[in-house]
C-alpha cells in the first residue's frame, strides 16, 4: 500500500521508531501537552476575570441606583411631601 503501517502503536506493541526519534516524538508529545495545560488554566483564568469584573460592575450599578433612591427620598422628605420609598415597594411621585 502506499500508506506506512504502525511505527508506534502496532498491534505487536514493539515500536519500529529509532532511539532518537522516540525521544524526539516523547519530548514533544510531553512538551506540547504541558503548552496546552497552561494556555487551558490562562483561559480559565481570564474567564475568572472577567466574571469577577461583570460582578463588580453589576453591584457598582445597583449601588448607584440606590443613591439616586435615596437622593430622591431625601428631596422629598426635605420638602415635607414625603411618600413611600420604592424599595419598600411603593413609589414616590
Amino acid at each position: 500500500t502506499l500508506h506506512q503501517s504502525a511505527t508506534v502503536f502496532n498491534a505487536s506493541l514493539s515500536p519500529k521508531v529509532h532511539g532518537e526519534m522516540a525521544w524526539t516524538m516523547l519530548v514533544s508529545f510531553i512538551s506540547f501537552t504541558l503548552v496546552y495545560l497552561w494556555m487551558t488554566i490562562k483561559r480559565y483564568q481570564i474567564e475568572t476575570n472577567i466574571d469577577e469584573f461583570d460582578n463588580l460592575e453589576v453591584e457598582a450599578a445597583i449601588a448607584e441606583r440606590l443613591r439616586e433612591v435615596d437622593e430622591l427620598v431625601n428631596s422629598k422628605t426635605s420638602s415635607g411631601t414625603r411618600e413611600s420609598d420604592p424599595r419598600d415597594g411603593g413609589s414616590i411621585s
